[in-house]
């Protein structure tokens, strides 16, 4: 699909405040190839400047091409009217340009104690900020030049992101709601978060623990960011060589992390082992379940279970139960039986489904 993009011209708010017409098909389309970034209309703050040129994207059937128009200027009141007709139109994103994601990231900085802590948010709307506040971090952490003090910062946005999770019990409940299942590194890191930090919650593990799942679930995969987009992109059969250099992310974002301050001994623990099979077939040191660390199983569990359950281009996504068939089905040879069998639990308690 050819596709254009035309965010260099501003237009005045008030292609929002006339009603929209009502999305027909579905397009899809990688909004990176117009030099843009979807942003949920939930973590939009009514009465609160827009942080960036707000744009709609457009599917012209004629030209077969997809084209982002001008809806909001930055500095424009975001109006509680605008996030309803997009709503009523099927549209629940806008978009940015990508060069407006620092802007978007100190945005969020400054929103996210008022949104988290306003009883009158939803719980879906809290999980929704969250989710969009950890995915812009990891963009602009894999984006980054990956020095200490680009990672040390990330790093910091992970813990306090974290925090923010554990501030209302509510959010921890309910995951399926809100899980993203348009896969990528960063949509994929962020649902294994939640869902880690919610299995921990159903384990009553400690707090420090639960903030670890957290963590771990964010960061686990820093080192994809060392491996050539070529690699990660690649449509047909890697070769062993390509196969080695997605091994190695493990080590790689060990390696990047261990010098950061900001990330606990138990996290740099789930990036390396997390890959460990129970039965010794793992990687990086084909440790067996007795050996590896009870946090990297845990998230190795949830990071097979959103990998499964998450549409892929070459296949659809499984349900929770075919999921949950396949991943027993490898017990014990690649994930520990007490886990998978309280995993099991955990997709059918209040925390992953709501009225069980």
């Amino acid at each position: 699909m050819m596709v254009e993009s035309k965010h260099n011209n501003k237009a005045p708010p008030s292609i929002l405040d006339a009603r929209l017409r009502r999305v027909g098909r579905q397009v899809t389309f990688n909004p990176a190839d117009l030099g843009m970034a979807p942003l949920s209309l939930h973590v939009l703050v009514p009465g609160h400047p827009v942080p960036a040129d707000l744009f709609l994207a457009r599917y012209d059937p004629e030209t077969r091409r997809t084209e982002m128009v001008p809806a909001a200027a930055k500095g424009d009141q975001f109006q509680a009217r605008w996030r309803d007709n997009l709503v009523n139109a099927g549209q629940e994103k806008v978009y940015v340009a990508l060069e407006e994601e620092p802007a978007l990231s100190e945005y969020f900085s400054r929103h996210s104690r008022e949104i988290i802590d306003d009883p009158q948010t939803t719980r879906k709307k809290k999980a929704v900020f969250l989710q969009e506040m950890a995915v812009l971090n990891l963009k602009l952490m894999f984006s980054s030049d990956l020095s200490a003090r680009s990672l040390s910062a990330a790093a910091e946005k992970t813990q306090q992101q974290v925090e923010l999770m554990t501030r209302d019990s509510q959010v921890l409940t309910r995951i399926s709601d809100v899980l993203q299942r348009d896969y990528s590194v960063y949509t994929h890191a962020v649902n294994v978060c939640m869902l880690a930090m919610a299995y921990g919650r159903f384990m009553n593990l400690p707090d420090s623990q639960v903030r670890s799942l957290g963590m771990g679930g964010l960061l686990f995969d820093a080192g994809m960011a060392r491996v050539p987009p070529a690699v990660l992109e690649k449509k047909t059969a890697l070769t062993k060589m390509e196969i080695g250099l997605i091994k190695n992310h493990v080590r790689q974002g060990y390696e990047l992390l261990r010098p950061i301050g900001a990330v606990p001994f138990d996290v740099l623990m789930i990036v390396l082992h997390h890959h460990e099979n129970a039965d010794g077939s793992g990687y990086p040191e084909g440790r067996t379940a007795e050996r590896t660390p009870y946090l990297a199983r845990v998230i190795k569990v949830i990071d097979a279970y959103d990998a499964m359950t998450s549409e892929r281009r070459h296949r659809e996504a499984l349900s929770p139960y075919e999921a949950g068939s396949k991943i027993k089905d490898k017990t014990p040879q690649h994930y520990s039986p007490e886990i998978v069998s309280s995993f099991l639990r955990f997709l059918a308690s209040p925390f992953f489904v709501a009225g069980s």
